[in-house]
């Protein structure tokens, strides 16, 4: 048979104490009610032991039980409803189980009244041992040869924890040196490493860095001043006439032609000087 989750799904009372006019909800996985003094919040509680567990005598409740119901998923095939009147209770269901729930398991179920001493409603260490774990695991844990007695012995003090020096607390004594050394070695490299050569390299990187962006923003700044320069000298070739550019290309062959022939002429000058 698969276990099945047992939970309260619907809450309904009236006349209830101060809760005259009644009220209904359904709870969640978790619900906080809150509220003003006499307003009805312990005497909800007191329904819900009333209605759910036997011998609710016990618990030194009020008299009034109030009119309502409380419906349990989980505990059969169909949802259960619950209350004062009704001599069914949720045991009933976890006994015909065979889940073996003790009778005063039900103090651990219910804080009344914001107590907060389990001792005092029935249910100590010994209790929350036996009904937690079955075979008393907190004692275990306790008594567990795993544990040494330095380990044990120990306490927690300002967050640091006190105790014999020896074994475990003796070992991370050691642990802690190491990892204080190593903070001081740190402490030395930035002191020392990045106040010295490292500040020096520092400083002289950023300084070239800066100069690098200085002859970067030069060069953009002469390519714009010789892309401008050459967008003028191509707009002047543009507005040059093509017959007068081969004019001009004449003038200079003749003038190169010209000055041929005169070079010519000086040397049979000077032969002829020569001769004569």
């Amino acid at each position: 048979m698969t276990a099945m989750s047992v939970r309260i799904t619907e809450i309904a009372v009236s006349a209830l104490g101060p809760i005259e006019k009644g009220i209904a909800f359904k709870p969640g996985l978790f619900n906080l009610v809150f509220g003003k003094n006499e307003k009805g919040k312990t005497s909800l509680v007191e329904f819900l032991v009333k209605s759910l567990f036997r011998n609710s005598k016990e618990w030194g409740l009020r008299d009034f039980n109030g009119n309502g119901r409380v419906t349990v998923d989980g505990l059969d095939a169909k949802a259960q409803s619950f209350s004062p009147s009704l001599k069914k209770k949720i045991e009933d269901f976890l006994d015909a189980a065979d889940a073996g729930l003790p009778p005063d398991f039900s103090r651990l179920l219910v804080v009344k009244g914001a107590e907060a001493d389990l001792s005092k409603s029935g249910a100590d260490k010994a209790s929350i041992a036996r009904f937690l774990s079955g075979v008393g695991l907190l004692d275990r844990i306790l008594n567990s040869k795993a544990i040494s007695k330095t380990i044990q012995s120990a306490y927690v003090e300002n967050g640091t924890i006190i105790g014999k020096d020896q074994g475990e607390i003796n070992f991370r004594n050691q642990i802690e040196g190491k990892l204080k050394r190593l903070d001081e070695l740190f402490d030395q490299i930035d002191r020392e490493y990045s106040g010295g050569l490292w500040k020096k390299l520092s400083d002289e990187k950023q300084a070239v860095e800066e100069e690098l962006e200085t002859l970067s923003k030069a060069r953009r700044h002469q390519a714009f001043h010789i892309s401008e320069d050459i967008k003028s000298l191509e707009r002047e070739k543009k507005a040059i006439d093509e017959g007068t550019v081969k004019d001009l290309r004449q003038k200079v062959s003749d003038y190169q032609r010209k000055t041929e022939e005169q070079k010519q002429r000086c040397r049979k000058q000077k032969e002829v000087e020569k001769k004569s």
